[in-house]
């Protein structure tokens, strides 16, 4: 394989790319250094020929014979990061044609958002690869609508990275795109914003990326005084007062997991971060005060975010060590806690936690219906409102509000996606409780991170809500990255 290998990229450099791919095709790989180096020809030929078949051969084989390579844990990252990368070539390709081809329904970009999240997963990531993954996540996100996640997923990108220019651009952009929900603090991400976008206006290594932050750097000198520019001091870090050894946990836990209703929780770095800040402001809002069904979608948001905290509140007082029932019951009253039996205190709570999770996420179902037809008569789930051959799947799939993909994204993750052992795990804890029949039977998630893990998703739903009600966001703003990323070939497999 290494001599076809060496003939097919000379092959390659001289422009003879269907000779290359005639040479290797019927080659055989005898062992892990053999696959990835016809896998990373084969991506080379189908980008250059724009061959989907040449593309989906190479995933097929990393597929059909990754698990057994994945076996050895300094490839396993290499076989999930070229998995993702193609999938995501594959979605770049089709966006030529049509950058809604991946809304509402299952697509290769939420295949590649699989494969990276178990790349994440694998051991001893070395830092440039691991910001790497974190950086091409982003972009799948974005793509899929989801812009919080892909905040977050820069801002860890920047912290294996370092001042990586492009993945501060993009960062900065996003955070300028959703400060307005941040009224309280928005200042203080105006001024962050600023201070990186004068390191990179003063680049001059790259023209067109100056030229684009410097038109930045003058909108936001309109937004801050002389003062708030020129200020140098510390963001706040770690200063949030607490008056006992719960409230003290319970910001922590919060903070730590990113379950605050809060734009700025994605560095956690400041006590800003705190708190449920992320509001939508009426001003904003599609429908203005005295229009039809304003009052019922803002009370309807309202309460959903009211339930929202009370279930957080029970995970929090089930991962507290002092925690008791009276103690969850009188601070968590709009939660059913289940019955206690055998279990311990904060299994209950955290089952009650659980469930209570689940029904939140599907009472968003009148809430979305109502926004969109103006009607109040649905009563269904979020799942019935999603149901393909339901009466509102017809004006779903019309919508180009990246904000509504994002939740429908979020919640096939949760019931049919990556996530969907929670799903399961909401099927068997609805039926009367046995010995049998409880969150550890799902052992792949501790008991406390699995619902940890729902209330992230259902965090994430609330705040996608709130974009999706806000008046600027009436169809998609060209924010689509779509990029071509390249196979990642580990040293120790490279032909010499």
């Amino acid at each position: 394989m290494r001599d076809v290998i060496f003939k097919a990229r000379k092959l390659m450099e001289q422009g003879e790319y269907r000779k290359a791919f005639d040479l290797i095709i019927d080659e055989p790989a005898a062992d892990a250094r053999d696959l990835f180096n016809k896998v990373a020809c084969l991506t080379d030929i189908g980008f250059v020929l724009r061959d989907e078949k040449v593309l989906r051969y190479g995933i097929y084989l990393l597929e059909n014979h990754g698990e057994e390579i994945a076996l050895v844990p300094e490839y396993t990252p290499f076989v999930y990061i070229n998995l993702a990368n193609q999938y995501a070539n594959m979605g770049a390709l089709y966006s030529f044609n049509d950058d809604f081809w991946a809304f509402y329904r299952e697509s290769e970009l939420d295949r590649a958002k699989n494969c990276y999240l178990n790349a994440l997963d694998a051991e001893d990531l070395k830092p440039a690869i691991k910001g790497e993954i974190y950086g091409n996540l982003a972009s799948v996100y974005l793509n899929l609508g989801r812009r919080w996640e892909a905040l977050e997923c820069y801002e860890n990108a920047l912290s294996q990275f370092g001042k990586d220019r492009s993945y501060r651009e993009k960062k900065c952009s996003l955070m300028l795109e959703t400060a307005h929900f941040n009224e309280e603090n928005r200042q203080v991400l105006f001024r962050e914003v600023y201070g990186r976008v004068r390191e990179i206006a003063e680049d001059r290594e790259d023209y067109d990326l100056r030229e684009r932050f410097q038109a930045m750097e003058e909108y936001l000198k309109g937004k801050l005084s002389d003062q708030e520019r020129d200020a140098v001091e510390e963001y706040p870090s770690g200063t949030v007062e607490t008056e006992d050894s719960f409230q003290h946990y319970y910001v922590g836990f919060c903070v730590k997991h990113r379950l605050y209703v809060n734009i700025c929780s994605f560095c956690c770095r400041c006590d800003y971060s705190v708190g449920d800040r992320a509001v939508f402001d009426s001003r904003r809002f599609q429908l203005q005060r005295g229009e039809g069904n304003y009052y019922k979608l803002v009370s309807g948001f309202n309460r959903l975010k009211e339930r929202y905290m009370a279930g957080r509140y029970l995970l929090g007082v089930a991962g507290f060590e002092e925690g008791s029932l009276a103690f969850a019951e009188m601070n968590a009253p709009r939660a059913r806690l289940r019955e206690y039996r055998e279990r311990s205190i904060n299994e209950t709570l955290c089952e009650t936690a659980f469930m209570t999770g689940w029904e939140i996420i599907e009472s968003i179902g009148p809430l979305l219906a109502l926004y969109l037809d103006g009607k109040s008569r649905f009563t269904g789930t979020l799942g019935d409102l999603f149901e393909k051959e339901g009466e509102y799947w017809e004006r779903i799939e019309k919508e180009r509000h990246p904000s509504l993909h994002a939740i429908y994204n979020v919640y096939y993750d949760l019931t049919r996606g990556i996530y969907r052992y929670l799903f399961y795990m909401n099927g068997t804890l609805s039926r009367p409780y046995t010995d049998e029949l409880s969150l550890e039977t799902y052992p792949r998630k501790g008991q406390l991170q699995s619902t940890i893990l729902l209330y992230r998703s259902l965090r994430n739903m609330i705040i996608y809500l709130m974009s999706l009600f806000d008046s600027r966001e009436t169809e998609w703003h060209g924010e689509a990255d779509f990029q071509l990323f390249p196979f990642h070939l580990p040293d120790s497999l490279v032909y010499k």
